[in-house]
């Protein structure tokens, strides 16, 4: 509720991915790619780059809200266009849903903001995003995300997810009703070797079910419909920018947490 503590965790935000994404600049570039089993040749890409898509979500939708006030409209463009660029050359779907919830909350919610004319904007640099990573010929991740996509196979549409999800629930149920109830514990998914390599289940809902049982995830979805309906009531009185900003992270998140996980 408070306009400076927002604030500073936009900023926060975006420095955190700044100095990631240098991060990876500098490491990438200069160490020896053959001795490094996580990184893959041609070019050099680091295994689980789309792991730093939640960073990526969010600087995306605080660039966004951020141009919406006015506030540095050309350093924020140019963050929001290199964000928009690294997660369609990742091949962050994630990243792309959770964008779109957040970005339809803020159409439905904040019509008092300029939101469909920056919508376009966001659309036509995913459009330029896509053009230059192809055009650069580093494609590769970007087609094999696009290949799974559109395929009809459910299994592989997901990459394995409904697999996951499934045999996560079927260990907690193989181990009884009281398993059930109260979870199997912290790191249940490593621990019971779900899928080895894995540490969730690329799902809040499921992970917490697996950790904390039913009466965990009741509790789980207390605090979600507290949080919705605060949420609801925020947009609603409101009209101050940072207030919509954290709605659309809200539900840009929870989007995102039921397919990659916490």
């Amino acid at each position: 509720r408070d306009e400076a503590v927002t604030k500073v965790l936009a900023g926060t935000k975006l420095f955190v991915l700044a100095f990631v994404g240098l991060f990876f600049v500098v490491y990438i570039y200069t160490v020896n790619v053959e001795s490094v089993t996580l990184l893959k040749h041609s070019p050099p890409v680091f295994n689980h780059l789309r792991h730093l898509n939640y960073e990526l979500f969010f600087v995306v939708v605080i660039a966004f809200s951020g141009i919406l006030t006015g506030s540095r409209p050309l350093l924020l463009s140019s963050l929001l266009f290199m964000f928009v660029f690294l997660t369609i050359w990742s091949g962050g779907r994630g990243t792309l849903v959770a964008v779109l919830a957040a970005v339809g909350s803020l159409i439905l919610f904040s019509r008092h903001l300029p939101v469909w004319k920056l919508t376009v904007i966001l659309v036509m640099l995913t459009l330029i995003s896509t053009g230059l990573v192809f055009w650069s010929g580093k494609h590769y991740i970007l087609e094999n995300t696009a290949s799974y996509t559109v395929s009809k196979n459910p299994k592989q549409f997901s990459q394995g997810r409904t697999d996951i999800w499934r045999n996560s629930i079927m260990t907690v149920k193989d181990e009884g009703p009281v398993a059930v109830l109260t979870g199997l514990g912290p790191d249940a998914f490593v621990r019971y070797q779900i899928l080895p390599g894995f540490v969730h289940p690329h799902n809040a809902l499921v992970q917490v079910f697996m950790e904390c049982g039913l009466l965990g995830l009741l509790v789980f979805l207390y605090i979600l419909l507290k949080f919705a309906l605060m949420a609801i009531r925020t947009v609603r009185t409101s009209k101050k920018p940072e207030h919509h900003l954290a709605v659309a992270v809200f539900v840009g998140g929870l989007v995102f947490s039921l397919v990659d996980g916490i």
